[in-house]
C-alpha cells in the first residue's frame, strides 16, 4: 500500500543522499584533474540518484502532504 511504498522509497532517498555526503566528503586526488574525475564518476552519479529516489517518493505522496511545490509544478507553471 501507500506506507509502505513511502517507506521504501524514503530509505531509497535516505541512502542516496548518505551516498552522496560521502562522495562530496571524498576529494577525490590531489589534481585538479583528479578531483573533476571525482566529480564525473561519482558525485554527479550520485546526484542523480538522490534526484532519481526523490522524484518517486514525490510521485507516491499526495500533493497535499508537500509544502513545496512538485518538480512538476516548478516546470509547468501557469
Amino acid at each position: 500500500g501507500l506506507l509502505n511504498d513511502v517507506i521504501q522509497k524514503t530509505d531509497q532517498l535516505f541512502l542516496a543522499i548518505s551516498t552522496l555526503r560521502m562522495m562530496n566528503a571524498e576529494l577525490g586526488g590531489e589534481t585538479v584533474h583528479q578531483k573533476a574525475y571525482h566529480m564525473l564518476e561519482k558525485a554527479i552519479p550520485a546526484m542523480d540518484a538522490v534526484r532519481t529516489a526523490a522524484d518517486e517518493l514525490e510521485k507516491v505522496l499526495p500533493d497535499s502532504l508537500l509544502d513545496m511545490p512538485t518538480y512538476r509544478e516548478m516546470l509547468f507553471v501557469k
